[in-house]
């Protein structure tokens, strides 16, 4: 068993270095007399061909084949059931059991283009967009440069990659989506610290850019690993009664605690001089977080400040890309470009 596991992670792996798009199928629930058992799993590949691995024979294999396909083109996982008491498999007679299989698909790198024939700056992008699972190609053109230091051009520039790629519009969420559209604009100049609040992978990956941009950043949550973080990025451990918290003059601060002090941590932000205060949520919560901010005595002309939801539309899926986003927003700002 522990040979097969060892040679199906070598599958995997090798399929990610060729850059082959596949899917995994792995059955997770079995009724009745269906022969895959829970747990086994599949490697399809981008023909619908099982190239390793066992989910049933000739009653689940097209059917599980045919979802693989579909996901791979999707790019979503999928949960399905395949009925083996049905004849829907063509067979002519029920193979018997009903199985539920996890389909996750693995797509190939996308390709973002850049234009720049600065060597230094494709090794910086090439580098940014592997974090990504991005395959970056370079070529001669026109293309807006921030006056902003090397990591963040070259995070900027990544995220308006990541956007012409997948058709976004590398415009403010908040004026696509957000409860007030017309921000007021935030200082421009150098952000002092880049202030994460909250404990997530969204927070982990801010952190991440934050460092890749050279910013001091500070994270004040809950349960706080170290070991998901940059070393030179401090963490501190949250209170219930805030204590220890404190802003400093020109940060920018994002709110990405999902929890019910939200309000207090806006209110904070602003009371400490904060230069971008961005909240990281559905334009829903949002609303019901700048209603108690309201009913607490907070002004709604001061809510225009709040960049809510938070972050560029990039195309954003993952919460790297979704961290890359908010970074985008805020060295653009910054650097007025945004």
């Amino acid at each position: 068993m522990h040979q097969m596991g060892s040679e199906f992670y070598e599958r995997v792996g090798a399929l990610k270095t060729a850059g082959r798009p596949f899917a995994v199928a792995t059955v997770i629930n079995v009724k009745g007399s269906a022969s895959a058992k829970a747990g086994s799993k599949a490697i399809i590949d981008e023909h619908g061909k099982n190239i390793f691995g066992w989910v049933g024979g000739g009653c689940a294999e097209t059917f599980v084949a045919e979802n693989a396909l579909a996901a791979m083109a999707e790019g979503r996982t999928r949960i399905v059931q395949a009925d083996l008491d049905d004849e829907i498999f063509g067979l002519g007679m029920p193979c018997g059991g009903v199985m539920d299989i996890y389909i996750e698909p693995h797509r190939a790198p996308e390709t973002v283009a850049f234009h720049s024939e600065d060597v230094s700056e494709q090794e910086a992008l090439s580098h940014l967009a592997g974090t990504l699972h991005l395959h970056a190609t370079f070529s001669a053109g026109p293309r807006a440069h921030l006056s902003a230091p090397a990591g963040e051009n070259a995070i900027y520039e990544l995220a308006a990659g990541l956007a012409r790629a997948r058709g976004a519009r590398f415009g403010s969420l908040r004026e696509a989506r957000g409860i007030y559209r017309s921000a007021l604009p935030a200082p421009a100049g150098a952000v002092e610290e880049l202030f994460i609040l909250g404990s997530s992978r969204i927070t982990e990956e801010l952190a991440s850019w934050g460092a890749a941009a050279r910013w001091p950043v500070r994270v004040y949550g809950r349960n706080l690993d170290p070991a998901l973080y940059p070393k030179q990025v401090v963490l501190e451990a949250a209170a219930s009664d805030y204590e220890g918290f404190h802003v400093k003059p020109g940060s920018a601060v994002i709110v990405a605690s999902h929890h019910k002090g939200d309000h207090e941590f806006i209110k904070r932000a602003f009371a400490g001089g904060a230069a971008y205060v961005g909240l990281v949520a559905s334009p829903k919560r949002a609303g019901l977080v700048f209603e108690h901010l309201i009913a607490t005595g907070f002004s709604e002309e001061s809510l225009r400040h709040v960049y809510a939801p938070t972050g560029l539309d990039i195309g954003g899926i993952s919460p790297r890309e979704i961290a890359l986003s908010v970074m985008a927003e805020i060295i653009g700002l910054s650097r007025r470009q945004v």
